[in-house]
């Protein structure tokens, strides 16, 4: 099917001078081809259906560890700063909330 502007004056008659919109079929078309490389299944996580991850503790016990040193770092980071710290304080603030932080959330 030919879906140039001739296409589309031949079907919509001769009193049609201007060019108007592709019909369903060319649009659809164009769609399928843009949307092939965003489907879900490329998307989806299949592997986390089959439950836990091997090697990895799924007790609630590990979690909890993280996010007390993440908390302690984070509390001597201000504590630091509090009282007037220039270098220690910002380092363990990153430290705690770029590393630490982060690392609890995904354990």
């Amino acid at each position: 099917m030919d879906c140039g502007p001739t296409a589309v004056r031949s079907a919509l008659g001769p009193e049609s001078a201007a060019v108007s919109p592709q019909p369903a079929a060319c649009s659809s078309r164009v769609d399928t081809v843009l949307a092939a490389p965003y489907t879900t299944t490329l998307m989806a996580k299949t592997d986390l259906a089959s439950g836990p991850r091997a090697g990895r503790d799924s007790g609630p016990r590990r979690s909890w560890i993280y996010w007390t040193v993440a908390t302690l770092v984070l509390l001597a980071g201000f504590a630091d700063l509090a009282r007037g710290g220039e270098t220690l304080a910002p380092i363990l603030l990153v430290i705690g909330y770029c590393v630490l932080v982060p690392l609890a959330i995904l354990r």
